[in-house]
């Protein structure tokens, strides 16, 4: 019923938050399947603000990648700073020589409070882990990989996406991963390089402040496992899209697409127009999926075609 089993031999991957966590069940997988792993991790005590910081995480995972006979180094330096990214690429190419896979997961939640009183510390801190952090490994990583014509990239990013309420720091930062993972992964397939965006569902810390009864549902129900196989699929070389986004967790994971409705098409639209139509451009049946800025405008040309 299915094919071979889908292995790693050969390959080096960064997997950046491994210390614990999705993270973590991300780097054992690889490692497990014969790839060479960067576990980076800051090591966090408070892993919701991200302050602090330890060596023990990132070590103690790479212990556990060597018990099961798997290679493995690990890595604290932050995502937070270009120099960061280019320490933890850096690692991986001194190692091994090359960057294969890179798994974009290091994040923080920040403070959960209301938009009024965040402060610019809070936007920064969280902004620059969850969404500068992303860019600040890939543009190193991309540059090897594009030298070595291949390159497999999965960013992280969150169904707070979808929207959450006022403490959206988070949720703007991970929205903003999925514009990252579409533009480059259009760029990438030229290179030999396929990028894709995950929305895991998964118990880890982050989420045990969380109140009954959804926290129980959470444990019972999103074992970090589940998410791992998915992740290491669109990190494989079997991997067919590039550009694509799904969503993860408790056994189950889906496409995740934008879309655009049918709308509304004028000759002379005015204010008016739009209020009394404003049900029909809202009316989601026969809306098409929008993979790039391309489809979009194609379904502006057929509409505006025949006015």
């Amino acid at each position: 019923m299915f094919g071979n089993d889908i292995r790693f031999d050969g390959r080096v991957a960064i997997v950046t938050g491994a210390g614990g966590g999705l993270g973590r069940e991300y780097a054992l997988l690889l490692a497990s399947r014969g790839a060479k792993v960067v576990v980076n991790d800051i090591g966090s005590p408070d892993e919701l603000l991200g302050t602090g910081s330890s060596d023990v995480p990132a070590a103690s995972v790479v212990a556990e990648i060597q018990a099961l006979g798997g290679e493995a180094i690990a890595d604290t330096h932050t995502v937070a700073t270009g120099e960061g990214g280019r320490a933890i690429v850096g690692a991986a190419l001194d190692t091994w020589g090359r960057v294969d896979v890179v798994i974009n997961n290091a994040g923080i939640i920040g403070p959960i409070k209301t938009f009024a009183d965040l402060t610019d510390e809070d936007v920064d801190t969280v902004l620059g882990v969850q969404l500068l952090g992303p860019f600040n490994v890939l543009r190193p990583a991309w540059k090897s990989m594009v030298d070595q014509g291949y390159g497999r990239i999965l960013n992280i990013s969150s169904g707070s996406m979808f929207g959450q309420g006022e403490a959206c720091t988070y949720p703007v930062a991970k929205a903003g991963i999925i514009g990252m993972t579409t533009n480059l992964g259009l760029a990438g397939p030229a290179y030999g390089i396929k990028v894709n965006a995950l929305l895991p569902v998964g118990f880890t810390r982050m989420v045990e402040n969380m109140p009954e009864p959804a926290l129980g549902w959470l444990r019972d129900t999103f074992p970090a496992t589940a998410v791992a196989p998915v992740a290491a699929f669109l990190v494989s070389e079997e991997v067919p899209c590039s550009g694509v986004s799904f969503s993860a967790g408790g056994g189950r994971f889906a496409r995740v697409f934008l879309g655009e409705t049918h709308g509304v098409t004028s000759a002379r639209l005015t204010i008016e127009e739009v209020r009394d139509t404003f049900g029909t451009a809202m009316d989601t049946d026969g809306a098409a999926t929008i993979a790039n800025v391309g489809d979009e405008l194609a379904l502006y040309a057929a509409a505006l075609a025949g006015r």
